[in-house]
């Protein structure tokens, strides 16, 4: 027994769940839809989930589909993310989506005495600021001063640098929702890139880092799952009849002089993740076919120590 995702009703033998009825939109480009209802899309797979699945049981994957569309982490790296992404791709938006905290000021900001404050962003005075911004600004995401300021900062790196710019301003889709269900293994996906350039045949997103440099990003990249995430997207927008040619990394620093870097993934790379986009994939699709979604082990398993385990200890015995 199925629903209309092609998702089971069963999960474990002899456990019956009724789930309640999924209502996806139809597969399509949906441009100016907001992150949130992106996010909110159920029972289609993502980027993030397929790169979170590897680490999770089926049973975790069928339950994500059912109950959770996605999940926007609230980290200052997160937050500053989406300022930077908005800056960068959607300026006129930022007023819309954003509004700024005052920034503490201890000769406004002062203790219930009227005397200063050394940490005027503890006072009641503040915090009352803040309360009546938040107050005017309902429905819209706060940040900081600071963390805003930043952002701009970012963004005119960006605008400052001639192959950055150039893929910026290009003609192309914008944070466009793509809906699509593959060719290959009939899965429902959704996808998000942050620009299609025309101009370079390219999926362009944009990350930010603290080192830009080749030999520290390239792990990031890596440790991210980067070229899992750009072998997918490619995937799927040329299934989805968008051509595109190239994967680019718009890749920004967050400290220090805020330097720009655009990396294109190397064909080594593409490789890696799009062998890596199938094996899961595959493994999806079986576990659609045969309406089988496994759960952790229920009885006592041995816990074995990671391969790594065995050099890290030697290392430590042969210490003085």
């Amino acid at each position: 027994m199925t629903d209309q995702t092609g998702l089971p009703v069963e999960i474990e033998a002899g456990t019956e769940v009724e789930p309640a009825p999924i209502e996806r939109m139809a597969d399509g480009v949906y441009e100016g839809q907001s992150m949130a209802d992106y996010l909110s899309e159920p029972g289609r797979m993502s980027s993030s989930l397929l790169k979170e699945s590897r680490k999770r049981s089926d049973l975790w994957l069928y339950q994500q589909l059912h109950d959770k569309a996605g999940v926007d982490d609230d980290t200052a790296a997160k937050r500053l993310g989406s300022v930077v992404h908005t800056a960068i791709f959607e300026p006129d938006l930022l007023e819309e989506e954003y509004f700024i905290l005052p920034q503490p000021d201890a000769t406004i900001h002062t203790k219930a005495d009227g005397s200063a404050s050394s940490k005027p962003a503890g006072t009641a005075k503040y915090k009352e600021a803040c309360e009546a911004v938040r107050a005017e600004n309902v429905g819209k995401k706060e940040t900081g001063y600071d963390l805003m300021a930043k952002a701009m900062t970012m963004r005119d790196q960006v605008n400052s640098n001639d192959t950055a710019s150039l893929l910026v301003q290009s003609e192309g889709m914008v944070e466009a929702t793509i809906l699509h269900t593959d060719s290959e293994f009939g899965i429902p996906w959704k996808i998000r890139p942050d620009k299609i350039s025309d101009v370079a045949s390219a999926n362009v997103n944009a990350k930010t880092t603290e080192n830009a440099k080749h030999d520290v990003f390239s792990h990031q990249a890596f440790r991210f799952g980067y070229h899992i995430s750009e072998s997918l997207y490619h995937w799927i927008l040329n299934d989805a009849g968008i051509e595109v040619r190239n994967s680019l990394l718009l890749v920004v620093e967050s400290t220090g002089a805020h330097e720009v870097v655009v990396y294109q993934q190397d064909e080594a790379l593409m490789d890696m993740g799009l062998q890596l986009v199938m094996k899961y994939a595959r493994h999806i699709a079986d576990a659609i076919e045969r309406d089988e979604w496994k759960g952790l082990a229920v009885d006592i398993e041995l816990l074995h120590p990671p391969m790594y385990a065995f050099n890290k200890v030697d290392e430590e015995l042969a210490l003085p």
